[in-house]
């Protein structure tokens, strides 16, 4: 599932499925915390399309299912809170002791379900625990954009804004590692994005101009071009909305959680 997430795969699907669905589902889960063992009543994506790639969110970089709050997992018992894709990869045993000593010092409203303890709530707390397991750079981006994604949509602006400098600190450094020269162009769009919802649009133009003269490396042929052309039609988008004075993308869009 964690690769829902990302720009290959959302290459990839928008590839296969040239006819996209019309609506994304959901249907319960049971689901064993990898933590304290409890099972949790959860919810699992059933089926969607790839329109959900077409979505606004896209302008953060940010997509379907990390803009729903029911694919952010919290146990009911130990509050072990983390995004559904990592609930059993990233929660190994080696990590078992110091997890439960910083989930010891948190606090989760009661609630009958996980969606309704709060997204933000939850996410703080997933926080902490990606602290603990430790995230590579590029994911630790992508947390951080989608906190910021989800704090503008719940009205609160000052966090908002400072989990994007987060991800836009990751990004900028991200975009200058050789080691990453193959997705420079990805990360470029992605600091372009975030200087974009900060209020400096001429660094993101300058960003902009940055990743059009690239392209993306080091993948099959066909889903290296996928990639590169759906991010020079973002970039193409972007623009527009920068030349329209447009800094802003967080009206809701989904709000059907907390």
């Amino acid at each position: 599932m964690r690769a829902v997430l990302t720009l290959a795969f959302a290459v990839s699907l928008l590839l296969a499925a040239p006819a996209p669905a019309r609506a994304t589902t959901w249907g319960p889960a049971q689901v064993a915390c990898p933590l304290c063992g409890h099972e949790n009543a959860f919810e699992r994506p059933r089926s969607y399309g790839s329109y959900i790639y077409r979505w606004p969110s896209r302008f953060q970089l940010v997509f379907w299912p990390a803009t729903e709050g029911r694919s952010l997992y919290s146990c009911a018992t130990c509050r072990l809170t983390c995004f559904m894709w990592d609930w059993p990869k990233r929660i190994t045993p080696e990590h078992h002791a110091r997890l439960r000593e910083v989930l010891a010092e948190v606090t989760l409203p009661a609630a009958e379900s996980y969606r309704k303890v709060p997204i933000l709530d939850r996410l703080a707390v997933a926080e902490r625990v990606y602290e603990v397991v430790g995230l590579d750079a590029v994911t630790r981006c992508r947390f951080y954009r989608t906190v910021g994604y989800h704090a503008a949509k719940k009205g609160q602006p000052e966090r908002a804004r400072a989990a994007r400098q987060q991800a836009l600190d990751l990004a900028r450094a991200l975009a200058d590692d050789p080691a990453q020269a193959a997705e420079a162009k990805e990360h470029r769009v992605v600091v372009a994005c975030l200087l974009r919802l900060l209020g400096d649009p001429d660094g993101a133009r300058a960003a902009l101009d940055a990743a059009a003269g690239s392209k993306i490396e080091g993948d099959d042929a066909e889903r290296a071009q996928g990639r590169t052309e759906y991010l020079d039609e973002l970039i193409a988008a972007l623009r527009e909305k920068l030349d329209a004075g447009d800094l802003s993308d967080d009206a809701p869009e989904r709000d059907d959680d907390h």
